[in-house]
């Protein structure tokens, strides 16, 4: 069980390679609004299949030129690097680095991938 706090939505992969963001539904930000109270969202990792969670660091991170990284990316990155955990964060990290060049980034970072087997 989960609650959206004001980050982009996680994205799962599923056994037969579709990915696509889980709908939790979206909370505050928090700290924004004196309750913290965020609807949840129950759901079950299947044997096989990654979990994507990440902060709007990485869909917000720009090109030089102002392209934004934006999450239809992640989704695809997630797709295409299969079930390793390791892999995708890995994909996904070389990634949204070369994308900003020597821009760099300009919020923090904060990627979770999570498999089961």
């Amino acid at each position: 069980e989960m609650a959206n706090a004001g980050h982009p939505r996680p994205i799962v992969r599923r056994t037969d390679g579709r990915s696509a963001e889980l709908p939790v539904p979206a909370g505050s930000a928090l700290g924004v609004k004196t309750s913290a109270a965020a609807p949840t969202f129950a759901w079950t990792l299947e044997p096989g299949e990654l979990v994507v969670l990440y902060t709007d660091g990485v869909t917000e991170a720009a090109t030089p030129a102002g392209a934004r990284f934006e999450s239809e990316r992640v989704i695809d990155l997630v797709r295409r690097n299969g079930r390793a955990p390791k892999k995708t964060l890995e994909a996904l990290l070389k990634s949204a680095r070369a994308f900003v060049a020597e821009r760099g980034f300009d919020d923090d970072l904060t990627v979770l991938c999570m498999g089961r087997t």
